[in-house]
């Protein structure tokens, strides 16, 4: 036991001396005139700037990438993999966006049919005698988008939204009319009404001050090559007034061809000139229609064609890609008898 302990305090003191050894040296003396670089702490503005500087001119169209090796990570688009293998980069696949418009344009009303009591007006009465005027139609509406690359050249996407709008839309007849309507169903319009009515009588106002709502599908397609790009967007949109007397359908397509600047810290700008082509056409109708300063006639019903006057109209506008997830659009459809527009706010993801 004795021989034990004087093992470990032999053992001890050789640990304390062994730590009072110098230690040998494996670094260099800094002069204390060296200057020591110290990394700037970014602020928020610099963070901004830096995510700017990252958006690529793929955010807009399918460009040359920097990294061909990479792996496109997304299920959106199909095929994305192949086109990173050539060398081609991809922008995010799916975006929701809120798009304000404001459009005016010229209508052309057709086809009226008048039925009264069951009876076909059109067929005892020349309906050429009914002045349209020139009606125009004013519309203020706000959708909100959500759209998906399907393919690198091909982008679907679903709308929907609320509009409110004016128009002076009327239909005026003459009192000729009902007083053969009058002999027609067997004196069934009395006689005192046709003597009090003036010259000319005047059917509602068609939905002058009208709300509804509108929805439908959007189709774009996309080629891009150097710093330009041509964009062909169709979409499809039906609409509804809340009082149900007018429902209409809208094709609308456009070409459109463009180049891209990188502002730095800034991201993309994107300017464009086009041409668009929209055709609408809509139908409005009542029953025992209302006439204007007058009585209601109960077995009244009418209903009229209205068509937009000016199918085509030269476009102007660009696209803002600040970041790789935020862009702003501005664009003015604008012709003979057709004004349109449009903003648009995008978040991809």
């Amino acid at each position: 036991m004795y021989k034990l302990l004087v093992i470990l305090i032999s053992s001890a003191t050789f640990s304390v001396l062994a730590t009072d050894e110098p230690v040998p040296k494996t670094t260099e003396t800094v002069e204390s005139t060296a200057e020591i670089e110290v990394p700037e702490t970014q602020t928020a503005r610099d963070k901004r700037q830096q995510k700017r500087n990252e958006t690529v001119r793929s955010d807009i169209i399918p460009s040359k990438s920097t990294d061909p090796n990479r792996k496109w990570e997304r299920y959106l688009p199909f095929f994305g993999q192949q086109v990173i293998e050539k060398g081609y980069d991809l922008p995010l696949p799916l975006s929701i966006s809120i798009i304000p418009n404001y459009s005016k344009q010229d209508l052309s009303l057709s086809n009226l049919k008048l039925n009264y009591k069951g009876v076909d007006i059109g067929e005892v009465i020349d309906l050429d005698s009914i002045d349209f005027g020139q009606p125009d139609v004013e519309t203020a509406s706000i959708q909100l988008r959500a759209a998906a690359w399907i393919f690198p050249f091909m982008q679907v996407g679903i709308h929907g939204g609320r509009f409110e709008g004016s128009t002076d839309l009327y239909i005026k007849i003459p009192t000729a009319i009902f007083k053969k309507i009058e002999e027609v169903c067997g004196g069934r319009v009395t006689p005192a009404f046709c003597d009090d009515v003036p010259e000319n009588i005047e059917l509602p106002e068609i939905s002058p001050d009208y709300s509804g709502w509108n929805y439908g599908f959007t189709t774009n397609f996309v080629y891009g090559f150097n710093h330009f790009f041509v964009l062909v967007p169709f979409s499809y949109t039906w609409t509804k007034t809340d009082d149900d007397r007018t429902e209409s359908e809208t094709l609308l397509v456009s070409a459109r061809i463009g180049t891209s600047f990188n502002v730095p810290n800034w991201g993309f700008v994107n300017p464009y000139i086009g041409v668009s082509y929209m055709d609408t056409e809509g139908t409005t109708g009542q029953s025992d229609a209302e006439i204007k300063d007058g009585p209601t006639l109960e077995g009244l019903s009418y209903t009229i064609t209205q068509q937009n006057v000016a199918h085509y109209a030269g476009l102007i506008g660009f696209d803002w890609s600040l970041t790789k997830h935020h862009s702003f659009d501005l664009e003015a459809n604008i012709g003979d008898g057709r004004q349109n527009y449009i903003a648009m706010y995008t978040y991809k993801f």
